[in-house]
């Protein structure tokens, strides 16, 4: 009966590792989608026809 319990613990103990893995790499990976959506979103409201660009016409061509 003890063998079990700490066999149970120690199942307890590797589940739980792995879930904190697992919610520690979900954790990086929203992390880093929010960061490169951030940088798309900025550059995209920079050249796009939301603001006018750099020649003030509004379009998304580079000139």
């Amino acid at each position: 009966m003890a063998s079990f319990i700490l066999d149970h613990g120690k199942n307890i103990n590797t589940v739980g590792q792995f879930l904190a893995m697992a919610v520690m790499l979900t954790v990086d990976v929203c992390r880093w989608f929010f960061r490169y959506f951030r940088f798309a979103a900025i550059m995209w409201f920079n050249e796009g026809s939301f603001r006018p660009g750099r020649n003030g016409t509004g379009s998304n061509q580079p000139n």
